[in-house]
């Protein structure tokens, strides 16, 4: 099964990601795709890789986002898609997530590489007026720097800027045991 086709996610990759169980993303266990890609759930305090926060992406407005200033609070970056179809259904779950964390600490950021006109039209189409930080990854970064090879992916970063969870799939991101496992991060 390829997981990329002319440069984009293939449908087989976003479902094999998206049939990941959930008690992966919540237990400490360990799963092996066919392509040896690692997926990982929790990953404990001393195990913690420092990620590189180096470069910066863009705001749908152009600003400039430095990496590095997203260091020093709890930070969730969702890598999606406008035409990805779980990306689309768990994005209410993130903005909910966002709203009932954001107060204690967490940071929320999805992450796209189209063009930052196409993500203004998709809001304006669905009506969507998601909370969290919408930035636009040109020079992608974060594909290449965090492993992205399937959409969505999800990257929860510690405040010290190791990476504490990633998962790659659609997931009910405000579900009771997440904003739970959220709340022990922001503790730390």
């Amino acid at each position: 099964m390829g997981m990329r086709t002319n440069g984009r996610i293939g449908v087989a990759g976003v479902l094999l990601a998206a049939a990941l169980p959930a008690a992966l993303l919540l237990g400490g266990a360990e799963a092996v795709t066919s392509q040896g890609v690692l997926y990982r759930s929790w990953i404990p305090a001393a195990e913690r890789p420092q990620l590189d926060l180096s470069g910066s992406l863009s705001t749908l407005d152009g600003k400039r986002v430095p990496l590095r200033e997203l260091k020093g609070k709890a930070l969730l970056i969702n890598a999606w898609a406008t035409w990805c179809g779980p990306c689309r259904l768990e994005m209410p779950y993130l903005a909910d997530l966002h709203r009932r964390l954001s107060k204690e600490g967490l940071a929320i950021a999805a992450v796209s590489w189209e063009e930052p006109g196409a993500v203004r039209t998709f809001l304006e189409e669905t009506g969507a007026d998601y909370p969290f930080l919408l930035l636009s990854d040109p020079d992608r970064i974060l594909q290449g720097r965090f492993q992205v090879i399937g959409l969505p992916t999800t990257l929860i970063v510690d405040a010290r800027g190791r990476l504490a969870l990633h998962h790659v799939g659609m997931y009910v991101w405000n579900s009771p045991e997440i904003v739970s496992r959220i709340r022990h991060l922001l503790a730390e």
